[in-house]
């Protein structure tokens, strides 16, 4: 008898403590964790590549010196920088 009876107030104790609604919010949460966790691995891959990239720039002069000149028109002193665009005749 002493088994069932705690049995009933363990029982009891949990409704109490532990409804129902608190079981769809744990759900909800850990479903939203996850989702927050696969994004940070994501970010992290992401990371990771950037962070390659910008030590094989850094290690790539004749990359860096390219790039300088393709993207922002750069010549050395000795050099004449020449566009040439369509003409409209």
């Amino acid at each position: 008898m002493p088994i069932l009876l705690w049995l009933i107030v363990v029982v009891l104790l949990v409704r109490v403590f532990w409804p129902e609604g608190r079981w769809s919010v744990i759900r909800q949460q850990e479903s939203s964790l996850a989702l927050l966790q696969e994004e940070i691995e994501n970010l992290r891959i992401h990371n990771n590549q950037l962070t390659e990239q910008l030590m094989a720039a850094s290690h790539d002069m004749a990359a860096t010196e390219e790039s300088a000149r393709w993207n922002l028109g750069l010549v050395k002193d000795h050099e004449t920088y020449f566009q040439v665009t369509d003409s409209e005749e």
